[in-house]
């Protein structure tokens, strides 16, 4: 891990541990991530939650004492790749005190379910670097929708994120979604992306054949679509 992980919301990585050696009958280790530039929300399946991200990524020009400074592209671009490669390594290696176990799979909200808005370049750099890194270091990813997640945790396809948290929040109540502050203390607020992390861990899980939680059969409808990666397969509880 070539790149220095700067102190952030999350606890910094510890160098890796002995990785833990795993048998079929032992559940599967995934991660669910939603990703963003400045808050993503990080979820590993033994109930571990983070929000990772770096300020001042989402603006080219900011301001200084009255004055415009415009950053220049190699900065940017520099920027968005150690992001990239920070939070690569963070769904790797996990937060500083885990066990080092390699995941068996990744879940990754999937760009093409952004907003009217539209994908940012930005953003859409950093996921496919993120991405790219994970599947060429061997890793299955899967990408899910928003809806899709959804779906999964509140039983309709188009609920407002008050709702999807709430859920998350009384279904998955081993998954601590509340909010960490500046000193990396957990607040009293939830938060969304931790939220869409833990249900996009939990589609894992259940795709993979160890649901976290037994769901509703409308909830569950959300799996139907989604085929797991080339070469991973069910290996059910």
């Amino acid at each position: 891990m070539s790149a220095k992980l700067p102190e952030t919301l999350c606890d910094l990585l510890s160098a890796p541990q002995a990785t833990v050696q795993r048998s079929r009958e032992t559940p599967p280790v995934v991660v669910g991530v939603d990703l963003s530039l400045t808050a993503t929300g990080l979820a590993w399946s033994d109930g571990t939650t983070c929000t990772y991200g770096r300020a001042g990524l989402t603006t080219l020009v900011r301001k200084v004492k009255g004055f415009e400074v415009v950053v220049s592209l190699d900065e940017r671009a520099a920027a968005l790749d150690q992001l990239a490669d920070e939070l690569y390594a963070l769904i790797v290696y996990r937060p500083a005190g885990h066990e080092h176990v390699l995941p068996d799979l990744i879940v990754i909200e999937s760009l093409l379910s952004q907003g009217r808005g539209g994908i940012s370049t930005e953003k859409a750099h950093v996921w496919w670097r993120v991405v790219s890194r994970l599947t060429a270091a061997g890793f299955p990813v899967l990408e899910a929708s928003v809806n899709t997640g959804k779906l999964y945790a509140f039983g309709i396809g188009d609920a407002n994120k008050r709702e999807v948290v709430a859920s998350v929040q009384k279904r998955f109540p081993a998954w601590d979604i509340r909010k960490i502050g500046a000193k990396g203390k957990r607040l009293n607020s939830l938060d969304d992306n931790q939220a869409d992390a833990v249900t996009f861990m939990a589609i894992g899980r259940d795709l993979l054949g160890w649901p976290v939680v037994e769901l509703p059969a409308q909830h569950r409808k959300a799996l139907d679509k989604l085929t797991l990666p080339t070469g991973v397969t069910r290996r059910d509880a």
